[in-house]
């Protein structure tokens, strides 16, 4: 697996990667930042992130490739 990236050099083609972000918890229920990793793709001039929950930005900071399938897996799939 490749090392995390800086966003501004993620693929905009609507290639599925995996995104890293910050998201800052609400200050009434707890403080400080949540991170987390989803799969995205860029679409029309923004981030769509393929799971909602919980609700966060869509300002990644990083990227990543998405790992190979395992091996059974994609042997599966194979016509």
């Amino acid at each position: 697996m490749t090392e995390w990236q800086p966003i501004e050099t993620a693929p905009r083609d609507g290639t599925n990667i995996l995104v890293f972000k910050k998201f800052e918890r609400h200050r009434w229920l707890d403080h400080g930042w949540s991170y987390y990793i989803e799969i995205a793709y860029w679409f029309d001039g923004d981030w769509i992130i393929m799971a909602r929950a919980p609700p966060t930005n869509n300002n990644p900071t990083h990227w990543m490739p998405l790992p190979e399938l395992p091996k059974e897996v994609a042997r599966q799939d194979t016509p």
